[in-house]
């Protein structure tokens, strides 16, 4: 075989191998799992027949996805109840509260909530939540994934309320894309003990967060307001109640048809530098 047949065999064989590594680079964006949407009548349905609340992730395995590394679960109290879980938590815990008012209690230190705030619980701690108000208490429940976290002494409840956090607005207000994120569990900006972070983020009607894909896995829930998400080009409707799941990586677009307002948690934690825009290729 001479010099030139050599020469064109190698530079076909490079051609071959970058392709294949270009091919292998574009799946590693590409989530396997697909988008979940869970109807608030179908959480509805479950919180009346588990007193203990609802587990989202076996909801969510039910619909094929393994959902996110943290556990999340919703849960309702009746006005006077206390709910208290059985034994000390195994992580740090997360509680946001959809509506109504609390008493959230750990160990020998107690902070007093209403709807909207966010409290974590420190790990080994044994603590309940007492139902404060007259209407049903819902909140939302979220242990965190093992995470390293410095030695220091015993963590005390951490408290946050939406009116301590200043709005961080994105996107365009002549295009449309305009939105506000209050990050009330910043677990990277205020060093919390979490795999996770969770945001209340606010989209106004005619509004559109644009396709992009981060690297975490999200859960959200509609605390008010309508529209449609978008996952992996798969539009699925929303509204309040609802709870929607999109895989790590998975391309995802959301509209607002009324003013929409969602909790939304990100883990591993959001960082902005792991969030990529893309063109929509639906």
């Amino acid at each position: 075989m001479d010099l030139k047949h050599i020469t064109t065999g190698i530079i076909t064989l490079l051609v071959v191998i970058i392709s294949f590594q270009a091919v292998f680079a574009d799946s590693d964006t590409i989530s396997s799992e697909s988008g979940i949407v869970i109807t608030s009548s179908d959480i509805t349905v479950d919180l009346s027949e588990n007193s203990a609340g609802v587990d989202l992730l076996h909801l969510l395995n039910q619909s094929g996805s393994d959902g996110t590394p943290a556990s999340v679960m919703i849960i309702q109290v009746s006005p006077g109840a206390v709910y208290t879980p059985a034994g000390a938590n195994s992580a740090p815990e997360a509680i946001y509260l959809i509506s109504g008012d609390a008493k959230v209690s750990a160990d020998t230190s107690s902070v007093i909530t209403e709807s909207g705030d966010a409290v974590v619980v420190p790990e080994g701690s044994l603590f309940d939540v007492e139902n404060t108000g007259t209407e049903t208490l819902t909140f939302i429940a979220a242990l965190s994934s093992p995470v390293p976290v410095q030695e220091t002494e015993k963590q005390s409840m951490y408290k946050k309320s939406p009116d301590e956090v200043t709005p961080v607005l994105f996107g365009n207000e002549t295009d449309n894309t305009s939105f506000s994120v209050i990050r009330l569990l910043d677990t990277n900006g205020d060093s919390l003990p979490l795999s996770f972070d969770l945001a209340v983020v606010s989209l106004p009607a005619e509004h559109t967060i644009g396709s992009h894909y981060v690297t975490g896995g999200e859960i959200g829930y509609i605390i008010d307001g309508s529209g449609k998400v978008t996952i992996d080009c798969v539009p699925q409707e929303i509204g309040p109640g609802d709870v929607f799941f999109i895989p790590p990586k998975a391309v995802q677009e959301l509209t607002a048809s009324s003013d929409l307002k969602f909790m939304l948690l990100t883990d591993p934690y959001y960082k902005s530098s792991e969030d990529f825009p893309v063109s929509s290729s639906c």
